[in-house]
């Protein structure tokens, strides 16, 4: 993934989720610090094979954006993850800090527009395999080649807490 993302001056975002299994270690005091440390650690394989650090942030959401249930290991396994938000400009980039790549709402992306002088038009909403909504633009703003990063990972990385 390095190999593609460094040859683009995109922002890059990465998230860190846990399950809401209560951890308390000298390492992971909480879900908070295991979470931040699983974004980190992917922020730090880029940097380290070439991805310029300037361009990466790296934040963690604890328990508290479960995309399955908690109440199964499944679900738990699925909810221990990272998120690997590529941004298209640095308005988008601040919408998708500010609210998280799961929950920025058609309210966050109309505010970014208003900014850059696009219409809703230049907006499409487009509908993920499990059912969420997603805003993107129309037509790429840069030589992205969007294709390419836009398609999901939909193997869940085995992680131990």
């Amino acid at each position: 993934m390095a190999e593609i993302l460094k040859e683009y001056p995109n922002p890059i975002h990465v998230e860190g989720f846990t399950d809401d299994q209560y951890i308390s270690t000298d390492e992971f005091p909480s879900n908070w610090e295991l979470s931040a440390a699983r974004a980190a650690s992917i922020v730090r394989i880029l940097e380290l094979n070439g991805v310029e650090p300037h361009r990466m942030a790296a934040v963690g959401f604890g328990e508290y954006q479960p995309v399955r249930d908690n109440g199964t290991e499944d679900g738990r396994r699925i909810n221990r993850r990272a998120v690997i938000v590529v941004s298209r400009d640095r308005k988008t980039q601040r919408v998708v800090a500010a609210f998280g790549s799961q929950q920025v709402s058609e309210d966050a992306v109309s505010s970014v527009l208003v900014e850059d002088r696009a219409t809703p038009a230049d907006m499409e909403r487009v509908e993920t395999e499990d059912g969420k909504v997603i805003f993107r633009r129309k037509v790429p703003r840069n030589e992205l080649e969007v294709d390419r990063l836009t398609q999901p990972i939909t193997t869940p990385v085995e992680t131990e807490q």
